[in-house]
C-alpha cells in the first residue's frame, strides 16, 4: 500500500484545500452571520422590542460582517460581542418585567 499524503502536499492539493476550507469558515460564515444580525435587527425595530442603540449597534455589526471583515481580521470578534450585548439587554430586561408586574398585581385597580 501507497502513501499518498507526501505527493499532495507536494503538489499543492493540502494548501488549495486549507485555504478553500479558510474561506469558506471565515469569510462565508460571517457573511451569513451578518446577514443574520441584520435580520435580528430589523425584527427587532419593526416588533419595537429594542432601544435605539441597540438597533444601531446591530446595522453596524452587520455592516462590519459583510463589508469589513474581509480586510480586518478582528472584525469577526463583532459578531459574539454583539451576541453578548445583545443577550445581557434581554437578561436585564426581563429580570425588570417580573417586578414590574407584580407592582402592578398588588395596586388596587380603579374601575
Amino acid at each position: 500500500s501507497e502513501d499518498y499524503s507526501d505527493d499532495l502536499v507536494a503538489a499543492g492539493v493540502w494548501t488549495f484545500v486549507r485555504q478553500t476550507v479558510y474561506w469558506l469558515m471565515i469569510e462565508y460564515g460571517m457573511r451569513m452571520a451578518g446577514v443574520f444580525t441584520l435580520i435580528t435587527t430589523m425584527i427587532l425595530l419593526r416588533a419595537k422590542l429594542a432601544p435605539r442603540w441597540l438597533l444601531i449597534l446591530g446595522f453596524a455589526t452587520a455592516f462590519v460582517l459583510m463589508v469589513v471583515v474581509s480586510f480586518l481580521a478582528w472584525a469577526e470578534l463583532v459578531f459574539p460581542a454583539w451576541m453578548l450585548v445583545l443577550s445581557l439587554y434581554v437578561l436585564v430586561h426581563n429580570l425588570k418585567r417580573p417586578a414590574q408586574l407584580e407592582d402592578r398585581s398588588a395596586s388596587p385597580t380603579a374601575t
